[in-house]
Protein backbone atom coordinates (compact mmCIF):
# COMPACT_ATOMS: atom_id res chain seq x y z
CA UNK A 1 0.00 0.00 0.00
CA UNK A 2 1.70 3.07 -0.79
CA UNK A 3 1.89 6.00 1.64
CA UNK A 4 -0.50 7.87 0.19
CA UNK A 5 -3.76 5.33 0.55
CA UNK A 6 -5.93 5.92 3.20
CA UNK A 7 -5.81 2.86 5.34
CA UNK A 8 -8.64 0.25 5.63
CA UNK A 9 -7.60 -1.62 8.49
CA UNK A 10 -7.27 -1.38 12.59
CA UNK A 11 -11.00 0.44 12.16
CA UNK A 12 -10.51 2.54 9.58
CA UNK A 13 -12.11 3.10 6.82
CA UNK A 14 -11.75 3.95 3.26
CA UNK A 15 -11.59 8.10 3.87
CA UNK A 16 -9.26 7.25 6.57
CA UNK A 17 -11.95 8.24 9.42
CA UNK A 18 -11.36 5.82 12.36
CA UNK A 19 -14.33 4.00 13.41
CA UNK A 20 -14.44 3.40 17.43
CA UNK A 21 -16.74 1.43 19.28
CA UNK A 22 -18.12 3.67 22.10
CA UNK A 23 -19.47 6.60 19.95
CA UNK A 24 -21.26 4.41 17.35
CA UNK A 25 -22.65 2.53 19.88
CA UNK A 26 -23.53 5.34 22.36
CA UNK A 27 -25.28 6.95 18.86
CA UNK A 28 -27.14 3.81 17.84
CA UNK A 29 -28.23 2.69 20.86
CA UNK A 30 -29.62 6.62 21.99
CA UNK A 31 -31.66 5.70 18.56
CA UNK A 32 -32.85 3.03 19.50
CA UNK A 33 -34.37 4.21 22.99
CA UNK A 34 -35.68 7.23 21.84
CA UNK A 35 -37.65 5.48 18.91
CA UNK A 36 -38.75 2.53 21.51
CA UNK A 37 -40.13 5.67 23.89
CA UNK A 38 -42.08 7.65 21.00
CA UNK A 39 -43.40 4.31 19.32
CA UNK A 40 -44.35 2.97 22.78
CA UNK A 41 -44.18 5.12 25.64
CA UNK A 42 -46.12 8.19 24.88
CA UNK A 43 -49.25 9.56 25.54
CA UNK A 44 -50.76 8.38 22.04
CA UNK A 45 -49.86 4.92 22.38
CA UNK A 46 -51.07 4.51 26.23
CA UNK A 47 -54.71 6.08 24.70
CA UNK A 48 -54.47 3.72 21.81
CA UNK A 49 -54.15 0.43 23.33
CA UNK A 50 -53.96 0.78 27.03
CA UNK A 51 -56.67 3.25 28.10
CA UNK A 52 -59.53 1.16 26.44
CA UNK A 53 -58.99 -1.83 29.07
CA UNK A 54 -59.25 1.24 31.78
CA UNK A 55 -62.50 2.38 30.37
CA UNK A 56 -64.72 3.94 33.28
CA UNK A 57 -61.77 4.81 35.37
CA UNK A 58 -61.65 8.76 36.61
CA UNK A 59 -58.23 8.67 36.40
CA UNK A 60 -57.20 7.20 33.19
CA UNK A 61 -55.90 10.49 32.53
CA UNK A 62 -53.35 10.52 35.31
CA UNK A 63 -52.49 6.97 34.77
CA UNK A 64 -51.37 7.88 31.49
CA UNK A 65 -49.12 10.19 32.43
CA UNK A 66 -47.83 8.15 35.21
CA UNK A 67 -47.05 5.73 31.94
CA UNK A 68 -44.97 8.22 30.14
CA UNK A 69 -43.20 8.71 33.55
CA UNK A 70 -42.48 4.85 33.68
CA UNK A 71 -41.56 4.89 30.23
CA UNK A 72 -39.18 7.76 30.29
CA UNK A 73 -36.98 6.25 32.93
CA UNK A 74 -37.26 2.77 31.65
CA UNK A 75 -35.99 3.93 28.11
CA UNK A 76 -33.51 6.70 28.80
CA UNK A 77 -32.40 5.86 32.23
CA UNK A 78 -32.20 1.91 33.36
CA UNK A 79 -31.44 0.82 29.40
CA UNK A 80 -29.02 2.92 28.93
CA UNK A 81 -27.39 2.46 32.58
CA UNK A 82 -27.10 -1.56 31.79
CA UNK A 83 -25.75 -0.33 28.34
CA UNK A 84 -22.88 1.61 30.66
CA UNK A 85 -22.51 -1.36 32.98
CA UNK A 86 -22.95 -4.08 30.84
CA UNK A 87 -21.48 -3.39 27.31
CA UNK A 88 -19.03 -0.43 27.81
CA UNK A 89 -18.05 -2.13 31.00
CA UNK A 90 -17.81 1.80 32.50
CA UNK A 91 -18.84 3.22 36.04
CA UNK A 92 -22.39 5.29 35.64
CA UNK A 93 -20.67 8.04 37.82
CA UNK A 94 -18.06 8.68 34.43
CA UNK A 95 -21.96 9.85 32.83
CA UNK A 96 -22.83 12.11 35.50
CA UNK A 97 -24.33 9.84 38.06
CA UNK A 98 -22.63 11.40 40.85
CA UNK A 99 -23.46 14.34 43.29
CA UNK A 100 -19.90 14.49 43.79
CA UNK A 101 -18.69 18.31 42.61
CA UNK A 102 -21.80 19.47 41.69
CA UNK A 103 -21.92 22.16 44.75
CA UNK A 104 -19.44 24.19 42.89
CA UNK A 105 -21.52 25.41 40.17
CA UNK A 106 -24.36 25.52 42.38
CA UNK A 107 -24.59 29.30 41.77
CA UNK A 108 -24.93 29.50 38.32
CA UNK A 109 -27.94 27.18 38.37
CA UNK A 110 -29.59 29.19 40.92
CA UNK A 111 -29.18 32.45 39.08
CA UNK A 112 -30.40 30.48 35.95
CA UNK A 113 -33.44 29.64 37.86
CA UNK A 114 -34.40 33.60 38.62
CA UNK A 115 -33.31 34.83 35.52
CA UNK A 116 -36.34 32.17 34.67
CA UNK A 117 -38.76 33.50 36.93
CA UNK A 118 -39.74 36.69 35.39
CA UNK A 119 -39.57 34.61 31.63
CA UNK A 120 -42.06 32.02 32.91
CA UNK A 121 -44.42 34.86 34.63
CA UNK A 122 -44.50 36.35 31.07
CA UNK A 123 -44.92 32.90 29.09
CA UNK A 124 -47.67 31.89 31.35
CA UNK A 125 -49.90 34.53 30.41
CA UNK A 126 -49.49 33.83 26.70
CA UNK A 127 -52.04 31.65 25.62
CA UNK A 128 -50.34 29.08 23.68
CA UNK A 129 -48.21 28.43 26.91
CA UNK A 130 -51.53 28.44 29.23
CA UNK A 131 -53.18 26.12 27.38
CA UNK A 132 -50.55 23.79 26.83
CA UNK A 133 -49.59 23.77 30.36
CA UNK A 134 -49.96 21.66 32.65
CA UNK A 135 -50.04 18.77 30.43
CA UNK A 136 -52.27 17.13 32.76
CA UNK A 137 -55.84 18.69 32.41
CA UNK A 138 -57.35 17.45 35.58
CA UNK A 139 -54.29 19.09 37.50
CA UNK A 140 -56.22 21.61 38.84
CA UNK A 141 -58.97 18.86 39.73
CA UNK A 142 -57.34 18.79 43.51
CA UNK A 143 -54.21 19.10 45.74
CA UNK A 144 -53.96 15.24 45.53
CA UNK A 145 -53.89 15.17 41.61
CA UNK A 146 -51.47 17.85 41.02
CA UNK A 147 -49.18 16.51 43.58
CA UNK A 148 -49.35 12.81 41.79
CA UNK A 149 -49.13 14.65 38.58
CA UNK A 150 -45.87 16.52 39.44
CA UNK A 151 -44.10 13.59 40.97
CA UNK A 152 -44.21 11.81 37.66
CA UNK A 153 -43.33 14.75 35.56
CA UNK A 154 -40.21 14.93 38.25
CA UNK A 155 -39.03 11.11 36.63
CA UNK A 156 -39.52 12.68 33.01
CA UNK A 157 -37.12 15.43 33.54
CA UNK A 158 -35.20 13.21 35.44
CA UNK A 159 -35.01 10.52 32.52
CA UNK A 160 -34.53 13.15 30.35
CA UNK A 161 -31.18 14.91 31.54
CA UNK A 162 -29.59 11.48 32.75
CA UNK A 163 -30.17 10.36 28.96
CA UNK A 164 -29.06 13.62 26.72
CA UNK A 165 -27.11 15.65 29.22
CA UNK A 166 -25.86 12.04 30.61
CA UNK A 167 -25.17 9.50 28.21
CA UNK A 168 -25.36 10.92 25.17
CA UNK A 169 -22.57 13.85 26.37
CA UNK A 170 -20.75 11.82 28.38
CA UNK A 171 -20.71 8.87 25.78
CA UNK A 172 -19.26 11.23 23.02
CA UNK A 173 -17.18 13.42 25.04
CA UNK A 174 -14.10 11.57 24.59
CA UNK A 175 -14.56 11.28 21.05
CA UNK A 176 -16.05 15.11 19.84
CA UNK A 177 -15.35 17.02 23.11
CA UNK A 178 -17.49 20.02 23.62
CA UNK A 179 -19.25 19.23 20.34
CA UNK A 180 -20.78 16.11 22.15
CA UNK A 181 -23.00 19.22 23.00
CA UNK A 182 -23.98 20.12 19.70
CA UNK A 183 -24.65 16.71 18.59
CA UNK A 184 -27.02 15.98 21.71
CA UNK A 185 -28.72 19.02 20.84
CA UNK A 186 -30.01 17.93 17.34
CA UNK A 187 -32.33 15.45 18.50
CA UNK A 188 -33.19 17.32 21.65
CA UNK A 189 -34.22 20.44 19.87
CA UNK A 190 -36.08 18.13 17.27
CA UNK A 191 -38.29 16.62 19.80
CA UNK A 192 -39.26 20.07 20.76
CA UNK A 193 -41.00 20.64 17.35
CA UNK A 194 -45.09 21.23 18.27
CA UNK A 195 -44.47 22.93 21.29
CA UNK A 196 -44.70 26.89 21.57
CA UNK A 197 -42.16 28.31 19.74
CA UNK A 198 -40.71 29.58 22.45
CA UNK A 199 -40.00 27.31 23.71
CA UNK A 200 -38.88 25.06 21.04
CA UNK A 201 -36.05 27.77 20.22
CA UNK A 202 -35.31 27.30 23.96
CA UNK A 203 -34.62 24.12 23.53
CA UNK A 204 -31.47 24.94 21.71
CA UNK A 205 -30.26 26.87 24.73
CA UNK A 206 -31.13 24.94 27.12
CA UNK A 207 -29.47 22.29 25.51
CA UNK A 208 -26.24 24.07 25.12
CA UNK A 209 -26.34 25.53 28.79
CA UNK A 210 -26.94 22.05 30.40
CA UNK A 211 -24.69 20.19 28.44
CA UNK A 212 -21.87 22.65 29.08
CA UNK A 213 -22.36 22.69 32.73
CA UNK A 214 -22.80 18.94 33.08
CA UNK A 215 -19.63 18.46 31.46
CA UNK A 216 -18.13 21.63 33.65
CA UNK A 217 -18.43 19.66 37.09
CA UNK A 218 -19.34 15.97 35.41
CA UNK A 219 -23.18 15.67 37.12
CA UNK A 220 -26.25 16.58 35.34
CA UNK A 221 -28.07 16.17 38.76
CA UNK A 222 -28.45 20.42 39.35
CA UNK A 223 -29.79 20.35 35.91
CA UNK A 224 -32.43 17.77 37.14
CA UNK A 225 -33.34 20.21 39.51
CA UNK A 226 -33.00 23.54 37.33
CA UNK A 227 -35.38 22.16 34.34
CA UNK A 228 -37.99 20.62 37.00
CA UNK A 229 -38.42 23.61 38.85
CA UNK A 230 -38.70 25.41 35.76
CA UNK A 231 -41.06 23.04 34.12
CA UNK A 232 -43.02 23.06 37.62
CA UNK A 233 -43.05 26.63 38.14
CA UNK A 234 -44.87 27.34 34.54
CA UNK A 235 -47.62 24.67 35.48
CA UNK A 236 -48.48 26.66 38.62
CA UNK A 237 -48.07 29.97 37.34
CA UNK A 238 -50.70 28.33 34.19
CA UNK A 239 -52.97 26.92 37.03
CA UNK A 240 -52.98 30.05 39.12
CA UNK A 241 -53.67 32.55 35.70
CA UNK A 242 -56.29 30.25 35.04
CA UNK A 243 -57.38 30.88 38.64
CA UNK A 244 -57.04 27.55 39.55
CA UNK A 245 -54.28 27.30 42.12
CA UNK A 246 -55.80 28.78 45.17
CA UNK A 247 -58.78 26.60 45.22
CA UNK A 248 -57.29 23.30 45.60
CA UNK A 249 -58.27 20.89 48.13
CA UNK A 250 -57.58 17.09 48.69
Amino acid sequence: MRASEPSTCNGENAGGLKLEFKPAFVLLSSLLFVSLLFGFGRLGFFHAKIAPHLAGRPDVDLIGHIYLAGCSVLTRTILPLLCIVLVLKERPSNYGFRLKGSGGLGRIYLVLLVFMVPVLFLASGMESFSRRYPLYSGAGQSLGHLLIYEASYFFVFLSGESFWRGYLVFGLEKTFGYYSIAIMAIPYVMIHHGKPMPEAMGALVTACILGYLALKHRSFWLGVALHFSVAMGMDLLSLWRKGLLGGLDW
